[in-house]
Formats: C-alpha cells, structure tokens, sequence
C-alpha cells in the first residue's frame, strides 16, 4: 500500500481503481463505472467481513518494461492478491471475458477482488471487476 510503499503513488492516477481513505473507512473508488458496478468498495461490517485487494498489471516508466503492483486494504489481503495471481485454480475462476481479454496480455489489467476477511485470515476471493486495455506510453517523469 502507499504507506508502506510511496512508489506506488507514481502509478495510482493511472489506475481505475483508486485506493482510498473515507471518513467510513479505507475502499477502492472505481472512477469510471461499468453498468452494474459500484463508484466505491469498501470495508463491510457483518457476520463475514468483506474485504477488497487490486492486482494491476501496466506499463512502467522504462519503456518496454512493466509494473506490477498488488495493493490490499490491508497486509491479508495483499497476501490474497498474490495467492490469486500465483495459484493457478483460482486463475481459472476469472470471468470468461476476463479470460478471453487475457489472451493477449494487453498493456493495461486491472482486477478488483473481494474476500472474506475474519481475524487475519482472508479467502474465498473472487474477481469483482476488471479493466483491460491498451494503454498509451506512461507519462515522463520529471527529475
């Protein structure tokens, strides 16, 4: 996360979903909704708390490279992001157009994930929304 790792505010105008503190709490702002989509998610208070991490795939600021940044609202559900992106039985549960978008790695890949979270313990992750584009060169970065 940002605090933990200030880089990563290099990235984040360039990213839908944006992490975020409220006056309720820490969420994601998703700035341009798709229809059927949330303007914010965000901690959830019940039985089973819900939680959210982002996973975004894009181009870095040496041309040819790329950025990866898994970011949670919290360390748990960081570590879910990467368990995500790592095990490939839950990379099958992505979307079939999700999928379909996939294969041919575009510049561009956000994916929004929600989970259950109680105590330090978060599971049953599951894609809540995604973008994937081509994108245009990073912007220059002044010294």
């Amino acid at each position: 996360g940002q605090l933990s790792n200030p880089w990563i505010d290099l990235y984040e105008e360039r990213l839908n979903f944006h992490l975020r503190t409220y006056n309720e709490g820490t969420g994601f702002e998703n700035r341009h909704p798709k229809p059927g989509e949330r303007t914010s998610y965000g901690d959830r208070e019940g039985e089973d708390k819900i939680t959210y991490a982002r996973i975004a795939l894009l181009p870095n600021f040496d041309p040819g490279t790329r950025a990866l940044i898994l970011t949670g609202m919290g360390g748990p559900e960081t570590e879910a992001a990467a368990e995500f992106l790592l095990d490939p039985s839950l990379l099958r549960q992505l979307p079939p157009q999700l999928r379909e978008q996939l294969r041919t790695l575009p510049s561009h890949v956000e994916i929004l994930l929600s989970a259950t979270r109680v105590g330090r313990i978060v599971d049953r992750t599951q894609v809540v929304a995604w973008r994937a584009s081509e994108e245009p060169s990073p912007p220059s970065v002044s010294h």
